[in-house]
Formats: structure tokens, sequence, C-alpha cells
């Protein structure tokens, strides 16, 4: 295992940071949320609710915010349940982080199993209004709440493919099958 805070800076490669994975405090559950600390923030060249790459056995994306200031240069990057497994880690490794080249989503497919929802238009407009701004990758599972009960979803199908946000012009698309 390589110690956290090691960054590789490139001339043609991007920059990245490894830092050490840390569970989330409750009011970033389900928000796809990287908090990191503003060394780390100014290495990689991003803002907070800039979009990174999170790398561990897996690839997924999150938005930034600012870590606390007593965590300031400790290497950390917190983020939650579903962020780690879509990124293929737990809390105590250390993962890949990269500023995120993001695309406008044009299409992007949900799927959902184990619960019954009606796949309707009003359904795909509440997930839009949803989503809006979060960033998504392929096979990531995401939860939403719907009537108040946290529903996952697979992101089965992005266009273009990589990372995406949802915006305006994003159709969404909902399936129960894989």
């Amino acid at each position: 295992m390589r110690q956290a805070g090691i960054v590789e800076i490139m001339a043609e490669k991007p920059v990245k940071v490894e830092l050490r994975v840390e569970d989330v405090e409750q009011s970033d559950l389900a928000k796809e949320v990287a908090r990191i600390d503003q060394v780390s923030m100014r290495l990689l060249g991003v803002a907070e609710e800039d979009v990174v790459e999170i790398v561990g056995d897996k690839k997924t994306v999150a938005k930034v915010h600012v870590a606390r200031p007593e965590e300031e240069g400790k290497g950390l990057i917190r983020i939650d349940a579903f962020t780690r497994r879509n990124a293929g880690t737990i809390v105590g490794n250390s993962v890949f982080v990269y500023k995120a080249v993001v695309s406008e989503a044009k299409t992007v497919v949900l799927s959902f199993k184990g619960i019954h929802l009606i796949i309707d238009d009003f359904l795909a407009k509440f997930l839009k209004g949803t989503l809006w701004g979060t960033p998504l990758m392929k096979e990531n599972v995401i939860e939403v709440r719907v009537l108040a009960n946290p529903v996952p979803f697979v992101v089965v199908y992005t266009e273009p493919d990589g990372p995406v946000k949802v915006s305006g012009g994003t159709e969404i698309r909902v399936t129960n099958t894989p």
C-alpha cells in the first residue's frame, strides 16, 4: 500500500493525488460528494462543486467539497458507501483522484430492481430534476429518494461514454431490467 498524499505530476499525464478513504458525515450521505483538503484541491486544479474522478479497483465521479479545517494536509478523501462501492474501495484504503473531464449527458438510462415503481414520464422527469447537475458514470449505483424511500438505481448507459452530468438537454430513461 502506498502512502496517502503522494502526488504525481507529469507533463503529459493528468495530475493525480493519492488519498486515504474515510467515511462521510451524516449530512453528506447519498450526495455523490467527495470532501478533500484545499492542498489537494489546488494540486488537482479543482474548486468546490467541480467534479473529480476517483479510482480504486473501479472508477467513479463525485462533486468536490472542502474538507473540515482540522483535516487539512492529512491526505484524506471522505466519500459515502455508494461512492466507495462505485470506486471499488473501502475505508482505510487509498485511491487516486483526478480532475474529471465531464460532458453534458445526452442520454442516461437507469435501472432498478427489487421494488415496484411505475415507469412513466413523471418518473423520468422526477429523476431528471433530482439528478440535475449530478455527475454519473456507467455501472455506478446511485441512491434517489422516491416518496421518501431510498431507491438504488444503476446507471446502465450514458451518452456520451465517460463522466457525464445531467442537465436540461438530458433524456432520462428508466428500466426495471439491468
